[in-house]
């Protein structure tokens, strides 16, 4: 995490705005598609390479510590159009070919991605209803925490000394 994201956690500074990214990949989808819920878009960096992020609604719904052994992240894409819902019905994900998700979230000003926040999944099922296309997957680096694995001490964030 650069100093920037550390200072952003900790305390959400006046004036830095950030942005969510999901990108999805998968050899059997027509194209790679990157979303945003950032209004009207914007074109950022992703994996090296230059993409436009295209406005589309969703929500991360990230998992909680749990016993059971099944923590997935469910990641809600709303609103998404018989084109989108068409090509990922079409697409087999599973454990051996699961769709690649980058989770990634940009300050305002920032659209090279040197200080991107990011998070690998890999998404190993599918869901459909009436308002979104769900899918499930988890960290790559996920070792049953909460997100964001990220422990906040006075020696990090010296504003949390009092």
């Amino acid at each position: 995490m650069s100093e920037r994201w550390e200072k952003y956690n900790a305390s959400a500074p006046a004036g830095e705005l950030q942005r969510e990214t999901i990108s999805l990949f998968h050899p059997e989808l027509p194209q790679d598609y990157h979303f945003t819920t950032w209004k009207g878009g914007f074109t950022g960096n992703v994996r090296s390479s230059s993409v436009t992020f295209v406005e589309h609604p969703f929500n991360a719904k990230l998992p909680e510590a749990s016993t059971s052994g099944r923590n997935e992240i469910q990641i809600d894409l709303f609103n998404s159009g018989p084109a989108f819902v068409s090509a990922i019905k079409a697409i087999k994900a599973d454990v051996t070919t699961p769709i690649d998700m980058e989770y990634n979230v940009y300050f305002e000003a920032d659209t090279d991605g040197v200080d991107a926040a990011r998070r690998i999944m890999s998404g190993v099922r599918v869901g459909f209803n009436v308002q979104a296309v769900s899918i499930y997957g988890t960290w790559l680096d996920f070792l049953n925490k909460k997100f964001p694995r990220q422990i906040f001490s006075p020696t990090k964030f010296r504003g949390l000394v009092r």
